[in-house]
């Protein structure tokens, strides 16, 4: 694992948030590795946000691997953190019209209300809350 950092950061505009795990790190399929995560649904409506997500994954990616990046982003498939929510894999039906990112970390995230006070209660952020997330992109 590259100690190397991208800081292609982002604040996407308020968005639907699901399967939040913002409080205690979780790990859902076995790996043996637990991660705080979030999937947030994106609107395709946002084309500006889109537009500027897409860079900063290209970004990302040409930090870490160069000239190749474009070519191995186009073919991340089911790795890649962003999926389309109209696609007929996804089964969830809020997915629809919007694009589904998928973030983790090792690290706990700060967690903040809109007057960017510390909220602690978990039962504050819900699936299907309305919320803004700071992201930052990595390779």
């Amino acid at each position: 694992m590259t100690t190397e950092k991208n800081t292609s950061k982002l604040v996407t505009p308020e968005i639907l948030c699901s399967f939040p795990h913002l409080f205690e790190a979780v790990d859902p399929f076995e790996s043996g590795t637990k991660k705080y995560s979030l999937q947030i649904m994106i609107p395709k409506t946002e084309k500006a946000f889109l537009a500027k997500m897409k860079a900063a994954i290209l970004a990302a990616a040409e930090a870490k691997w160069g000239a190749k990046a474009a070519d191995i982003v186009k073919n991340l498939k089911e790795k890649h953190p962003v999926r389309d929510g109209d696609d007929s894999d996804v089964e969830n039906e809020y997915a629809k019209g919007c694009f589904i990112l998928s973030a983790k970390s090792k690290s706990r995230p700060g967690v903040v209300d809109k007057s960017m006070q510390q909220i602690i209660d978990p039962d504050d952020i819900y699936p299907g809350c309305i919320i803004r997330a700071a992201i930052n992109l990595y390779a």
